[in-house]
């Protein structure tokens, strides 16, 4: 099949590697249409979002291209939230390694306070 200067096999297979620049996974003749489709699911991670190509795959390959997808989203946002937790756990133990000194440090500041008023309000010359 002829489209101007795109040219498409009636081999649902080949037609995604037709030799038109136009043509969808073209540019990843070279390396295979399974590690296109890896490529691929790398670009729409990042929000490069062209699904034209489902059009020229076959059933079993747009299932398969499907399952992966799912796939890597889900394992992504697994090891996104790991970090995630990870950052916090280490921001708790900083605080949790800090508490016992700043609440020292807050209290020596309220004895020093209470004292400064104690001071302010019976004169500075009286004697507890």
């Amino acid at each position: 099949m002829d489209c101007g200067n795109i040219r498409f096999s009636d081999d649902p297979s080949e037609r995604a590697f037709s030799e038109s620049r136009y043509a969808p996974y073209a540019y990843y003749k070279s390396i295979g249409r399974f590690n296109g489709q890896l490529i691929s699911i790398f670009h729409y991670s990042f929000g490069n979002f062209d699904f034209d190509f489902i059009k020229y795959a076959t059933p079993f390959q747009t299932n398969l291209f499907y399952m992966y997808f799912i796939f890597s989203v889900t394992v992504l946002n697994i090891v996104f939230l790991n970090f995630i937790i990870a950052e916090v756990t280490n921001s708790y133990e900083e605080v949790t390694k800090n508490l016992h000194s700043t609440v020292l440090q807050q209290r020596a500041n309220l004895i020093n306070e209470s004292e400064d008023m104690i001071k302010s309000m019976f004169g500075a010359n009286r004697q507890r």
